[in-house]
């Protein structure tokens, strides 16, 4: 597990590049959980910006899905808030889809089980105004990828 402040959006901001800078080849899903405004659409601008998206990256929580042509498999930005039942998620062709590209998935958690097991939690805490970031992987594919996040922070 990976611990890291955010003082601030630019920092998470920051992280959010280190992880695409730290991202390898092929598929990744990261997970993301954090109460409203927290910052898990900050984390993920900075991430889109550090592949080389450029104007806004907005949260989305009403398209479900927003996806960038910047690597083969797109990046897919997905907000699953709104969706209320298993069913509902699977009538998305999300979970069908995960095994292409790189997906980063808002309130995750929602749907705890659904995701691949290979994947990468970032759990940002809200305590006193204060941000942290914990960083979890789980499965081969994305220990090598918070193993690189802690070589592009050192």
């Amino acid at each position: 597990m990976l611990t890291v402040d955010l003082p601030d959006s630019d920092a998470t901001e920051r992280l959010g590049t280190a992880l695409a800078a730290a991202l390898e080849p092929g598929p990744a899903v990261i997970l993301l959980e954090g109460t409203l405004g927290a910052g898990k659409s900050t984390l993920v601008r900075g991430f889109l910006h550090g592949l080389g998206v450029t104007g806004p990256v907005a949260s989305p929580t009403y398209g479900l899905v927003h996806t960038y042509a910047v690597r083969p498999g797109g990046v897919h930005h997905a907000d699953v808030y709104r969706i209320e039942t298993l069913h509902e998620l699977e009538q998305t062709g999300m979970l069908d889809e995960l095994r292409q590209g790189v997906w980063l998935v808002e309130w995750a958690s929602r749907f705890a089980g659904e995701w691949p097991a290979d994947n990468l939690e970032v759990h940002i805490d809200v305590a006193g105004g204060a941000r942290v970031a914990r960083i979890v992987a789980n499965g081969p594919k994305h220990t090598a990828l918070l193993e690189g996040l802690c070589r592009t922070l050192q």
